[in-house]
């Protein structure tokens, strides 16, 4: 799976007729999920699947909403390892998507510059 598994084009035509929602969403994302991804970073360090658990589905939902499959793909493997308190696999999983979010994060800065 690809990082950036993200249709920022498919993401755009779903809010075409609704540009304000649509920079509002890329604005949220721009700013939450470097949130989440210290929150993820945190929790592995700390080997709370609670928490793991929480900021994944955060990063799944979210995802979602952007069309960014592999941040989806990843972050429910994610939480649902979490959930298991398999902290291995969460050790596993999480790195990736970190990398993914990150590569949505800069997909997403660069279409908001564009756009000045």
């Amino acid at each position: 799976m690809s990082a950036c598994e993200f249709d920022l084009t498919r993401f755009l035509d779903s809010y075409a007729d609704s540009p304000e929602i649509l920079h509002e969403i890329l604005t949220l994302y721009a700013t939450e999920a470097p949130e989440r991804i210290e929150a993820l970073e945190e929790a592995l360090g700390s080997r709370d699947c609670a928490k793991l658990s929480r900021a994944a589905h955060s990063l799944a939902n979210t995802g979602g909403t952007l069309h960014a499959s592999a941040v989806v793909d990843l972050a429910r493997a994610t939480e649902a390892a979490a959930r298991a308190a398999d902290t291995d696999a969460c050790a596993r999983i999480v790195p990736q998507l970190i990398v993914a979010v990150r590569a949505v994060i800069d997909a997403v800065e660069s279409y908001r510059s564009a756009e000045g």
